[in-house]
């Protein structure tokens, strides 16, 4: 689905900007939908991702990387200074996924902002269970993912 898929069901766009390879101009985006208001407040918690971290201990295909450049909301513009994070999941059947997260203010949990693809802000637009389910994969089932990454910002 294109943006203007989103734009039509007035979803508001997400843009993140991922650093390419170091010293090459090849830097990419994905356009993100905010998934905020189906949600209603979904934080992951510091625990989840500690969870991630001792996956990335046991299995190659959990990784961690820093390659957020700039975070930008049709709502509120850049928001680049603030901390978030995404992860990518990318299924062994083909199905892909990406969350953004932004760090809350007391440090310990991590609300879901926006959700990639549009065909996956669909499903969970219909069924929240699909959501809850995915999250609980990605820990309970490291078997079933290609691979996990977490993806930083990049260090200044």
């Amino acid at each position: 689905m294109s943006k203007n898929n989103a734009k039509i069901d007035q979803v508001p766009i997400w843009t993140i900007t991922f650093e390419g390879d170091p010293g090459t101009s090849d830097d990419y985006q994905v356009e993100f939908f905010d998934i905020s208001d189906i949600v209603k407040g979904l934080c992951l918690v510091s625990k989840y991702l500690d969870l991630v971290g001792d996956l990335q201990e046991k299995h190659d295909h959990y990784i961690t990387s820093a390659d957020i450049k700039y975070v930008n909301s049709e709502l509120t513009g850049d928001m680049s200074d603030n901390f978030f994070l995404v992860i990518f999941a990318e299924g062994k059947n083909g199905n892909n996924i990406g969350l953004l997260l932004a760090e809350h203010e007391d440090g310990q949990k991590y609300p879901l902002i926006a959700i990639w693809p549009y065909e996956i802000y669909q499903k969970v637009k219909d069924d929240e269970n699909f959501l809850d389910q995915i999250i609980n994969d990605i820990i309970e089932k490291p078997d079933m993912w290609k691979k996990v990454e977490v993806i930083l910002p990049i260090d200044d």
